[in-house]
């Protein structure tokens, strides 16, 4: 099986990540950036993990309600940031369409094993840890028009889940024909929304 990260709906709220609580989505090899925008920088939450060279791990966790809060401001903010910036983010909708069909009054992001892949506080680990202050500040700029600001600080978290943009769809989806190939996506808005949500999981019958 592939390493992954993956988002949970949960109604039990446990000192470590809830692997029976329902899956919302999944990434392999990283973390669908737009996951990031649901937390705050007070939702990580450290355990110990003794099979880890550090012997620690975190992961994140906020309430359903909150979560829900922030992806709707981040609509809002990307809706009228300008064409470029929302045809980038435009699969939160995909997302929140998915978290408001959720009952569970809690959202979980479990970064074990993709954490695993990596050393302890790696680049990857560093920008996880930044991502929800850092998107903070992404959308501030956004809002206030600073395209260029903006494009800086969601580049600068790359290597969260692989997204780095140009400012332009025409060189965007130049510098994305390698990634394109890899994951057998037909169009770089595709590629967009994989970055920006994962792989969705319906609610379980």
């Amino acid at each position: 099986m592939a390493t992954r990260s993956t988002l949970r709906t949960t109604s039990h709220p446990r000192a470590t990540p809830n692997r029976e609580a329902e899956p919302l989505a999944s990434m392999k090899y990283g973390v669908a950036l737009g996951w990031m925008f649901l937390f705050g920088e007070k939702d990580r939450i450290p355990y110990t993990l003794p099979e880890s060279p550090s012997g620690k791990a975190f992961f994140f966790r906020a309430s359903a309600e909150a979560a829900r809060a922030r992806l709707a401001e981040a609509l809002r903010v990307l809706k009228g940031a300008g064409p470029y910036l929302w045809s980038r983010f435009s699969g939160l909708e995909d997302l929140a369409g998915e978290l408001e069909r959720r009952t569970a009054p809690f959202v979980e992001l479990d970064l074990e094993d993709v954490l695993a892949m990596g050393d302890p506080g790696d680049e990857f680990e560093q920008q996880v840890v930044a991502a929800p202050g850092r998107l903070a500040e992404f959308l501030q700029a956004a809002g206030r028009g600073e395209e260029a600001r903006a494009l800086e600080l969601v580049n600068s978290l790359r290597e969260v889940s692989g997204m780095e943009l140009t400012g332009d769809p025409e060189r965007d989806a130049e510098a994305w024909r390698r990634e394109l190939r890899f994951l057998r996506l037909e169009s770089p808005e595709e590629l967009c929304r994989w970055w920006v949500r994962g792989a969705v999981v319906g609610p379980r019958p």
